[in-house]
């Protein structure tokens, strides 16, 4: 568990927040560069995907590091916070 931050809903993250936030505007800016429906509901999928995968990154690093050792993977920090974070705004 993340003992060092606060328990928070996710309505008063701030990471949850921004992601909701950014995915919208990102949303509205693809939108209209879109001709079909099937085009469009690609943007949020494509953002999303791409983000968790980049975020992904430092924890694939420590397991591959670990020689697949799962425990050796860093605990939960800031960064996987912010990324759950988004993943929750994505789903929304």
């Amino acid at each position: 568990m993340l003992a060092s931050l606060p328990p928070l809903t996710f309505t008063r993250s701030g990471a949850f927040r921004f992601a909701l936030v950014a995915l919208v505007v990102a949303f509205h800016v693809f939108a209209p560069r879109l001709a079909t429906v099937k085009q469009r509901s690609w943007i949020l999928t494509t953002i999303s995907s791409a983000v968790m995968s980049i975020a992904s990154l430092p924890l694939a690093w420590d397991y591959f590091a670990a020689y697949g050792d799962i425990v050796s993977v860093q605990r939960p920090s800031m960064w996987t916070y912010c990324a759950s974070r988004f993943f929750q705004a994505y789903l929304i």
